[in-house]
């Protein structure tokens, strides 16, 4: 069922990102340039700390292109935690700062700030290092980490017989390939 689940949102998400990849674009102008944004990112993300979970998934954010160097959006994502087999749907803030190096290139600095739904629930943070490449439409690649604070489940019982629980987190350093458009 929660396999079921995965691929039902992960389709959702692929449909509606692509459906605003219509846009015409200047292709003569440096980018990024301000108005409408669009990004769709796949991510490994390699679990680190006492609770380490690794996991996978897709995100798209959708919101304005300030100037040159400032975006600001609001995403959702979905990531498959293997090993406990679970799902999070964070919902999140995203602004996106760029340091132009050439008309077609810029480093940048992404924080994302939310909340994350489903199994894994509970504050979502992932700030991260990239590149982008590309003119209207570009290529993405960063590292970074999130931060995701949620219940987990030890696998020893208490002297009653029940599990302990726990509000911890599950940090993993994050590696995203996408596109903006």
């Amino acid at each position: 069922m929660k396999h079921l689940r995965f691929i039902v949102v992960a389709l959702a998400l692929l449909c509606s990102a692509s459906s605003f990849a219509q846009a015409d674009y200047d292709y003569d102008r440096p980018a990024p340039y301000a108005g409408y944004k669009g990004m769709l990112d796949f991510n490994y993300a390699l679990g680190v700390g006492e609770h380490s979970i690794n996991r996978f998934g897709a995100s798209t954010v959708h919101g304005y292109q300030i100037n040159r160097y400032v975006f600001t959006g609001v995403g959702v994502g979905l990531n498959y935690y293997y090993g406990s087999e679970s799902l999070g749907l964070p919902i999140f803030a995203d602004a996106r700062f760029y340091v132009p190096f050439a008309d077609n290139a810029a480093f940048y600095l992404d924080c994302r700030i939310g909340y994350s739904i489903l199994d894994e629930e509970g504050l979502y943070m992932s700030p991260s290092l990239g590149i982008r490449f590309g003119r209207g439409a570009a290529m993405n690649l960063s590292v970074g980490y999130e931060f995701q604070h949620c219940d987990l489940i030890y696998c020893g019982h208490l002297n009653d017989g029940t599990f302990l629980y726990e509000k911890d987190n599950a940090g993993a350093i994050t590696f995203r390939l996408g596109m903006d458009f």
